[in-house]
Protein backbone atom coordinates (compact mmCIF):
# COMPACT_ATOMS: atom_id res chain seq x y z
CA UNK A 1 0.00 0.00 0.00
CA UNK A 2 1.46 3.25 -1.06
CA UNK A 3 0.14 6.88 0.61
CA UNK A 4 0.70 9.85 -1.93
CA UNK A 5 1.41 12.84 0.24
CA UNK A 6 1.48 16.51 -1.11
CA UNK A 7 2.76 19.61 0.62
CA UNK A 8 2.94 22.97 0.02
CA UNK A 9 6.23 24.71 0.00
CA UNK A 10 5.82 28.51 1.42
CA UNK A 11 8.56 31.15 0.84
CA UNK A 12 7.25 34.52 1.77
CA UNK A 13 8.60 38.48 2.57
CA UNK A 14 7.00 40.37 5.66
CA UNK A 15 8.21 43.76 5.59
CA UNK A 16 10.52 44.71 8.40
CA UNK A 17 9.13 47.63 10.24
CA UNK A 18 7.02 45.86 12.56
CA UNK A 19 7.04 42.58 13.99
CA UNK A 20 3.44 42.08 14.62
CA UNK A 21 2.61 41.41 10.84
CA UNK A 22 5.26 38.90 10.99
CA UNK A 23 4.34 37.04 14.20
CA UNK A 24 0.58 37.12 12.46
CA UNK A 25 2.05 35.62 9.72
CA UNK A 26 3.74 32.91 11.80
CA UNK A 27 0.95 32.18 14.22
CA UNK A 28 -1.56 31.76 11.29
CA UNK A 29 0.56 29.31 9.49
CA UNK A 30 1.50 27.46 12.26
CA UNK A 31 -2.22 26.64 13.34
CA UNK A 32 -2.11 25.50 9.42
CA UNK A 33 0.18 23.20 10.47
CA UNK A 34 3.30 24.62 8.85
CA UNK A 35 6.04 23.15 9.61
CA UNK A 36 9.33 25.77 9.18
CA UNK A 37 12.51 24.79 7.17
CA UNK A 38 14.14 27.95 8.05
CA UNK A 39 13.18 31.56 8.60
CA UNK A 40 10.26 32.08 6.33
CA UNK A 41 9.89 29.44 4.41
CA UNK A 42 7.72 26.47 5.98
CA UNK A 43 6.02 23.28 4.18
CA UNK A 44 1.98 22.29 5.09
CA UNK A 45 0.57 19.11 4.18
CA UNK A 46 -1.70 20.32 0.83
CA UNK A 47 -5.16 20.27 1.14
CA UNK A 48 -7.67 22.57 -0.75
CA UNK A 49 -8.74 24.28 2.01
CA UNK A 50 -5.46 24.52 3.30
CA UNK A 51 -4.65 25.93 -0.10
CA UNK A 52 -7.08 28.36 0.05
CA UNK A 53 -6.49 29.79 3.34
CA UNK A 54 -3.18 30.06 2.08
CA UNK A 55 -3.72 32.12 -0.91
CA UNK A 56 -5.70 34.71 1.30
Amino acid sequence: MTIDERFLQLVYRVPAMTSRARVAVWRELKRLGALYIQQAVCVLPACAGRQCRVRQ
